[in-house]
């Protein structure tokens, strides 16, 4: 059984416990290299809690490797398990409250976190609020708890300790939940309560009951608002992290994870120290297979002759069926097979005296495993730009131009004159209030918020208002349509071009559709989950190289979102059908960046992985190049060193191309040859809008990953005046768990003095140089030596801003941050914090009384700016734009900042669509399917229509919600509006479920092309256009089979139309509701539509 052989008797260590008398400075010293979670596991199954003390890098791989084995185990451990590595309370409180209620406790971090100070056990749970569905729990009680508890009101919850609140519905996410929670309040009562997903706010599973857990801990008196436990209580009030921990633990030291400041606690906790000295338990550190699988085989087979037990650990069942695969072709007899088990392992072991091996599949294949958690922070929601709007901010509106945002305005309107009536004569709506030229004032309706879009230009530029009489602004647009025109016939030759080319053929061996199994292999074997953007980025390329043409495909995302596993996808499929492939990027580092991790990626796959690099000897470059030519190399990577034409391929396929705007104007016309041959992946990191990429629909193909992977930290970001206190904390902090520094610098002719004054603090750090006034070739063999770890500190100017990924730089410093553009100061910190590791951007600033305005907001944009993917989209913007230029041209930077960003893509996308329909290359019935102009019918009920501020408070989220409203465009999309909105808000409030109605009405009164409807006191009127003498509606027939309900209105004149009919439907008494007769009306008119002048 799996469970005794991985479990043992361990006679020796038990003995070794049993010893323990729990005696002051107590201490046990053994000599053990390797297997500290398992060695802690050990201890706990024994029943002693553990605290292992070792370096705060390896405290959370510590922890999850415990966690997997103690998931093996044949009963549950009752044990809590975590990496408890100090900071806020947020952050401690799931353990501390598990530490109370769990038998023992298995924790790890370092020497400096049992120094940490903590709240007193009872005040812990006196500040803990027990939730039931059903509980009495006054709302107000609630707010006022979850205030002083340390928890960070928001409009919609998105990480842990934070709330919103909408109604009737109380959203919280406290730390102990995997996801947020969800109340439904009726009166004083929690009536329901649920689950929710924090990136579509939806529900997932219901509760019976919850906890809040407090994030910092007051007095209940207290009503100020908290700031830190520090803050809020004395220092007597405070205990020991250690008053934690039940009687029989003991602290484990990882020797490897050395330091000293624990003394005081072995007054009450025996020592179990593990290193290199004491009692040789004969634990070692796993061999480091690496695709040796003749040398694996070998030692499999004397283990097992000696008796031992051989495990190997895959995270994902697409490793362990690969293992197999890879055991029967390298023919492993059945009785030397190790035995695999599905569960995440960070390094493996062997124990002699438990004859017990166990590899991670990182040890097999000579790669660190690095294990992504599911993320508890910000990921961000996909809003429209509109919902990021401030009073003051500009704004443009389709008709009148460029205006500024005054904010919402809740306006009473009264019906027109004829419709007096004993019901109440006034309705209540929400106007957009924009100021223009002359401080002209437009109040835009509710129904034109999907007109409306902030201004997005380059960022430092403002632009002019409009005023409203609409003519500049007509001109403007005019010539924007014109230019945009242009660069759309363009790229529709391009992409007819690409359309009548076809790729060359794989080998007659192997075949797409022969090939399915090892792709599932291939992508199974992918230890992190996809997010959705690179699943769909993935379906968009196997769509085209399963199609007859080319492919051109751009895949746009910032760094470390994925872009490469997507590359990865398709150079597999290629390769599996017997084509090569080349990937070629603009600089060296960047060509070993991406052959270290194609070789880790491929390495159970038969694909032969090459480079051509300057740092290669000639005899090396020569044999690769001779294995290219006979096609035993499948996929090469390289700079434009491939372009040369010594660089023969036996039958190349794909060509991947890495930031391909960074080449140079030689090796882009060299490209431009590839291109109408082979198919052509392009990756950029300079991100462009979603809306452009859609824009260009199937003139340029573009797949956007907006999404940053599961399990990727924020990072902490802290602004403040240059102090070398917090300097030193930063950097050795950043040393002391393995990593690099960059440090920015930006001034060539101080850069020198800067760099002794560093070496003068940290004497034993090695720091290199790098800025624009080097040359070529040293700059890339500065880059070179700081990515293979030679230096400890990267000093440099802003030239790191773009092209770097090294996982091992963790930490940026910025001097002078003030001086940098938002999204300058965005790409930079961009350069930390692609890895579970916690990152950090410290900005210095010179003098905060000196600052501009503008810098000030820049300074406190970036630091707001922690989480990932909603509120950066606005500083992402400048980034856009840069993109867009990377594609359409840097010129249209002027026509972008003169109609907005919005507005250019909109009009660019009319572009393609006319220039379509004009060659031929859709037809009338497609153009009119998909861009007909849909009359948008004007609705005048009697009834107050609009989102109440308690349901959403913050204006922006509402201005958005109204511009989706009235953007929908079908009853399906409006149904699943509704179900959102009832899982948001629990009941809908009345004015929003009347606005749900006048949507649902609009919908049905446009199939019949109703133009107008309009309550009045003795019935609605309906009006349609006529056209050329006809009108849509029987209107003759409808009155003659209803003479007592249909009243037709005399034809009124509408100026460029012929004329508008209106048909008055009369209530047949006063008590009915509009809504029921409006919808009674609509169901009689559709028998008498005329179907020829709807077509």
């Amino acid at each position: 059984m799996i469970i005794n052989e991985l479990f043992p008797a361990w006679p020796a260590l038990e003995k070794r416990l049993e010893n323990l008398k729990f005696s002051p400075k107590e201490k046990i010293s053994i000599h053990c290299n390797s297997g500290i979670p398992y060695l802690s596991v050990r201890c706990a199954l024994l029943g002693f809690s553990v605290f292992v003390i070792t370096s705060e890098e390896k405290a959370e791989p510590f922890a999850l490797d415990a966690k997997t084995f103690s998931n093996f185990l044949p009963q549950r451990l009752g044990w809590t398990i975590g990496a408890f590595q100090g900071g806020s309370l947020k952050e401690q409180a799931f353990l501390l409250e598990e530490a109370l209620e769990k038998k023992g406790i298995l924790w790890f971090g370092t020497a400096k976190t049992l120094q940490e100070k903590v709240p007193l056990k009872q005040e812990f749970i006196n500040n803990t609020l027990e939730l039931k569905a059903g509980k009495v729990l006054p709302y107000l009680t609630l707010l006022n708890f979850l205030s002083k508890s340390g928890y960070k009101r928001t409009s919609f919850v998105e990480e842990k300790g934070e709330f919103a609140l909408r109604g009737e519905t109380f959203d919280f996410w406290s730390p102990q939940e995997d996801q947020a929670v969800r109340l439904i309040y009726a009166h004083d009562t929690i009536e329901s309560m649920h689950t929710f997903d924090p990136f579509s706010q939806r529900t997932v599973f219901f509760l019976a009951k919850t906890k809040v857990l407090p994030l910092v801990i007051s007095d209940s008196l207290n009503l100020v608002s908290p700031k830190s436990f520090s803050e809020n209580k004395k220092e007597e009030d405070k205990i020991f992290l250690a008053d934690y921990f039940p009687k029989k633990t003991i602290l484990l030291l990882d020797k490897t994870g050395l330091t000293n400041d624990f003394e005081f606690f072995l007054e009450s906790f025996p020592l179990l120290e593990v290193g290199s000295s004491g009692e040789d338990i004969q634990v070692f550190p796993s061999s480091k297979i690496s695709l040796k699988w003749d040398f694996f085989k070998k030692e499999l087979a004397d283990y097992s002759l000696k008796g031992f037990k051989n495990f190997v650990f895959c995270e994902k069942v697409g490793e362990s069926e690969r293992l197999e695969d890879l055991f029967d072709q390298q023919q492993f007899k059945t009785e030397i097979r190790p035995q695999i088990l599905i569960a995440p392992l960070h390094q493996g072991f062997i124990n002699h005296p438990l004859k017990l091996n166990v590899w991670s599949f990182g040890d097999l294949i000579g790669e660190k495993r690095v294990f992504r958690k599911i993320s508890s922070f910000k990921i961000g929601r996909a809003l429209d730009s509109i919902s990021e709007i401030r009073i003051g901010d500009y704004v443009v509106h389709e008709r009148f131009g460029i205006g500024r945002y005054k904010g919402l305005e809740r306006v009473k309107v009264r019906l027109k004159k004829e419709d007096l009536s004993p019901f109440p004569k006034e309705m209540v709506s929400e106007f957009l209030a924009l100021e223009y030229r002359g401080g002209d004032r437009l109040l835009a309706p509710v129904t034109d918020f999907k007109c409306v879009q902030k201004y997005v230009g380059q960022e430092g530029k403002k632009p002019q208002l409009y005023s409203l009489d609409g003519a500049a602004w007509e001109k403007l647009k005019q010539n924007v349509k014109k230019e945009v025109k242009e660069i759309a016939q363009g790229l529709l030759k391009t992409a007819a071009l690409r359309q009548i080319s076809h790729r060359t053929k794989g080998s007659e061996d192997l075949k797409f559709g022969t090939i399915e199994p090892l792709q599932k292999e291939f992508a199974d074997a992918f230890p992190y989950e996809e997010t959705e953007d690179q699943l769909a980025a993935i379906e968009d390329i196997r769509k085209d190289l399963d199609s007859h043409s080319v492919m051109d495909r751009l895949v746009c995302g910032d760094v470390g979102y994925g872009k490469t596993e997507v590359a990865m996808r398709a150079a597999f499929k290629v390769v599996a059908d017997g084509r090569q492939v080349t990937v070629l990027v603009p600089t060296t580092i960047l060509a070993e960046q991406h052959f270290k991790n194609f070789s880790e990626r491929f390495a159970l796959f038969p694909v032969k992985i090459g480079m051509i690099s300057r740092f290669q000897k000639k005899a090396e470059q020569k044999k690769i190049l001779e294995d290219l030519k006979k096609g035993v190399v499948d996929i090469l990577i390289g700079t434009h060193r491939l372009l040369q034409k010594d660089v023969a391929f036996k039958n190349l396929g794909l060509m991947i191309l890495d930031e391909e705007h960074r080449f140079g104007v030689k090796q882009k016309e060299k490209l431009k040859e590839f291109k109408s041959e082979l198919d052509v992946l392009a990756l950029s990191a300079t991100p462009i809008p979603r809306t452009l990429s859609l824009s260009l629909g199937g003139v340029r193909n573009i797949s956007v990953i907006e999404s940053p992977p599961m399990g990727r930290l924020p990072i902490e970001t802290r602004v403040g005046i240059f102090d070398e206190k917090v300097l030193r904390e930063a950097v050795e902090r950043e040393i002391g768990r393995g990593g690099q520094i960059f440090y920015v610098h930006n001034r060539v002719a101080t850069i020198e003095a800067r760099k002794k004054l560093l070496e003068h603090l940290f004497p034993n750090l090695k720091i290199g140089l790098a800025h624009g006034q080097m040359s070529a070739e040293l700059l890339e063999k500065a880059m070179w030596n700081f990515l293979h770890k030679k230096w400890d500190i990267l000093l440099s100017t802003s030239i790191i801003e773009s092209g770097l990924d090294i996982p091992s730089v963790n930490t940026l410093i910025v001097e002078d941050s003030e001086e940098f553009g938002l999204s300058q100061l965005y790409q930079l910190r961009g350069r930390v914090g692609r890895t579970m590791e916690k990152a950090y951007c410290i900005l210095f600033f010179s003098d905060w009384a000196t600052l501009s305005q503008d810098a000030r907001k820049r300074l406190e944009a970036i630091q707001e700016f922690s989480a990932l993917g909603s509120g950066i989209k606005l500083a992402l913007r400048d980034m856009e734009i840069r993109g867009t230029g990377n594609i359409l041209g840097a010129q249209q930077h002027g026509w972008i900042n003169a109609v907005g960003f919005e507005l250019y893509c909109q009009l660019l996308s009319q572009a393609v669509e006319e220039i379509k329909f004009e060659r031929e290359i859709i037809n009338l019935s497609e153009l009119k399917a998909g861009k007909k102009e849909k009359i948008a019918p004007e609705i005048e009920l009697n009834l107050s229509a609009f989102i109440p501020e308690e349901s959403f408070e913050a204006e922006g989220e509402r201005i958005a919600l109204y511009k989706k409203m009235f953007s929908l465009q079908s009853e399906e999309e409006l149904s699943k509006m509704k179900e959102e909105l009832s899982d948001l808000l629990g009941q809908i409030p009345e004015p929003l479920k009347n606005l749900l109605s006048i949507l649902h009405l609009r919908l049905s009164a446009e199939k019949l092309s109703l133009v107008a409807l309009s309550e009045r006191e003795d019935g609605v009127v309906f009006s349609w256009n006529v056209k050329k003498g006809s009108c849509p509606i029987d209107f003759v027939r409808l009155a003659k089979d209803f003479p007592l309900l249909i009243v037709i209105l005399p034809i009124r004149s509408t100026g460029n139309q012929e004329g508008r009919i209106e048909i008055l439907f009369k209530f047949e008494n006063e008590s009915q509701v509009p809504l029921i007769e409006i919808e009674k009306f609509l169901k009689i008119a559709k028998e008498y539509v005329i179907i020829k002048n709807l077509s």
